[in-house]
């Protein structure tokens, strides 16, 4: 729905905007937390949160993060080369180079790749501890959606692409981003003309 995804932007759209997250990136999390029931200002609110927990973390979640992203994958270094390129936040989704071959692994990615061999109560409590508990939950939803849709394209073998990474690389693109909010914009305005008796 429409009016769901404009409540959500309003809420997360400064936070995303500042950490240099595109219209299609953040719509194509939108869309993967409506799956979920997780609509409108509640998706904002929570995505919103979660951001600012990655850019902001407390001790505890700088700890959280330390460990699910080097310790216990046994490597080295810090949590925040996983997730800061340059200073710049990485993003939601992988960003490509010229050929079309991944350059940086978005957030995303990371967290499936950190999270991908354990439980899913293990994945929630280092998402819990990491968002926070309620932004966990919608977080927790988005890697979960991403990892299986990851596992599914790697099934399918060499070329097969994740379908949010897709999806967000298609929303990215100003005539997609046209078509698909113009017509949605026609049908608000039509129900706009009924309840006004025009």
């Amino acid at each position: 729905e429409f009016g769901d995804m404009l409540q959500a932007f309003k809420m997360a759209g400064p936070q995303a905007n500042r950490l240099g997250l595109t219209i299609g990136d953040t719509a194509t999390a939108f869309a993967m937390l409506a799956d979920q029931n997780i609509r409108g200002s509640q998706a904002g609110r929570l995505f919103q949160s979660g951001l600012t927990n990655i850019i902001r973390p407390t001790k505890q979640m700088k700890d959280a993060l330390q460990d699910l992203m080097v310790t216990q994958r046994g490597l080295t270094g810090n949590w925040e080369q996983f997730f800061f390129k340059n200073g710049e936040f990485v993003g939601l989704f992988d960003q490509l180079n010229e050929k079309g071959e991944t350059h940086n692994k978005g957030a995303l990615r990371q967290f499936h790749e950190a999270t991908k061999e354990m439980t899913a109560a293990q994945r929630e409590f280092y998402l819990a501890t990491i968002f926070g508990k309620d932004a966990g939950k919608a977080w927790s939803t988005m890697i979960a959606e991403y990892s299986a849709a990851q596992k599914t394209a790697e099934a399918a073998g060499e070329g097969a692409k994740n379908k949010f990474e897709e999806m967000a690389r298609a929303m990215n693109n100003q005539g997609i981003q046209t078509k698909a909010f113009s017509d949605q914009w026609k049908e608000v305005a039509g129900g706009i003309k009924v309840r006004l008796g025009q």
